[in-house]
């Protein structure tokens, strides 16, 4: 019985002990006077702490000293219509980086980086610029009608020379840019010599058929090309244009050495030389005598044989003519006064011929 009475003592002394113990701990976190601490969120990480500073936040997208805004400094020109083309232009406060997005399929587009906006048929639009990256999102807006257009066809009287191939491209312009119609109008009486005259959708004035040395049109020519167009939802129809295209007389450049020198001893009878016709648009070259036997000088004893290529391709600038040399009589040097021209005759502009001497030594 005493051992028993002992062990309860025990237990109940250790008892009293482990509350007196939690009491002393409890104390010594708040006494009196001390501020009491909130507990700690349970939504940080390891690592954070809990703002007590009592300074405002800085969101993502404001400066310290205020919000970032956007707006236009380059408006929409007013009014707008299909086929105009302009630059509009935003920027932010902070000088961020700027993006331009479009509202109204088909009716208008624009470039995202430069602002050029481009308008394709009438209806509403609107253009967008945002601040590149800004959370949350700083945008402006413009918004525009895009009207009708009324579209101007410039074109005016022009001339220019044959040339091999014969290609001019008419004066032709139009604002703002529709499809034009254009044909040569055989029955405007400003027209002559225009039976070859062509022209595509492109506005190219073209020969057809092609000319060659045998079937060309006759220069000068006047071609009367008109340009109309017809309206749309989009545009009104521009008044149509009439313009007279004079084609004339081809620029040859014809050279020859001036004197071809020849000993005819050393030769076969022949001499071969080398002409030049810069222009490249003639269909050959003709080689002749400019004088007459009859009258006593000594010209025919020069015959020319033949000049190459002929007929010659568009481009060719470099002829061979070969000319036959009778025996100088009594052993005596000559002169053979010579011709070289450009054909066809029909187109001799520029300088068409050239004159040059075959001395022939014994």
């Amino acid at each position: 019985m005493t051992t028993g009475a002992k062990i309860g003592i025990s237990a109940v002394a250790m008892t009293v002990a482990l509350t007196v113990a939690g009491c002393a701990s409890s104390a010594s976190s708040t006494g009196p006077g001390d501020p009491t601490i909130s507990p700690q969120p349970s939504s940080l990480e390891p690592h954070d702490s809990p703002d007590i500073s009592g300074e405002p936040s800085v969101s993502p997208g404001v400066a310290p000293s205020g919000a970032i805004t956007i707006a236009f400094v380059t408006p929409v020109p007013k009014p707008t219509w299909h086929g105009k083309a302009f630059t509009v232009k935003a920027q932010a406060s902070d000088g961020s980086a700027v993006a331009y997005a479009a509202t109204g399929p088909g009716v208008c587009a624009v470039n995202a980086t430069s602002g050029r906006v481009t308008v394709d048929e009438r209806g509403k639009c609107k253009i967008t610029a945002s601040v590149v990256d800004a959370d949350p999102p700083v945008t402006a807006s413009q918004s525009f009608t895009v009207g009708k257009a009324k579209p101007v066809v410039k074109f005016d009287n022009s001339t220019t020379r044959f040339a091999r191939p014969f290609r001019y491209q008419l004066p032709i312009s139009v604002t703002p840019k529709i499809p034009l119609k254009m044909v040569v109008d055989r029955n405007d009486p400003r027209g002559t010599n225009d039976d070859f005259c062509v022209v595509n959708g492109d506005g190219l004035l073209t020969f057809d058929p092609r000319p060659t040395p045998s079937n060309f049109p006759q220069i000068p020519a006047k071609c009367v090309v008109r340009v109309s167009a017809t309206g749309t939802a989009n545009y009104d129809a521009p008044k149509a244009v009439s313009r007279v295209i004079t084609i004339g007389l081809a620029d040859f450049r014809v050279n020859v050495a001036e004197i071809v020198p020849v000993t005819h001893s050393t030769t076969d009878g022949t001499v071969t030389f080398t002409i030049q016709e810069g222009s490249g648009d003639a269909f050959g070259i003709e080689v002749y005598s400019n004088s007459d036997a009859d009258v006593g000088e000594d010209n025919y004893l020069c015959e020319p044989v033949s000049t190459t290529p002929y007929p010659a391709p568009g481009g060719t600038t470099r002829y061979t003519a070969t000319v036959t040399l009778q025996a100088p009589p009594g052993g005596a040097a000559y002169d053979c006064e010579m011709s070289a021209q450009a054909v066809p005759p029909d187109y001799q502009g520029g300088k068409f011929i050239d004159n040059f001497t075959i001395h022939v030594e014994p």
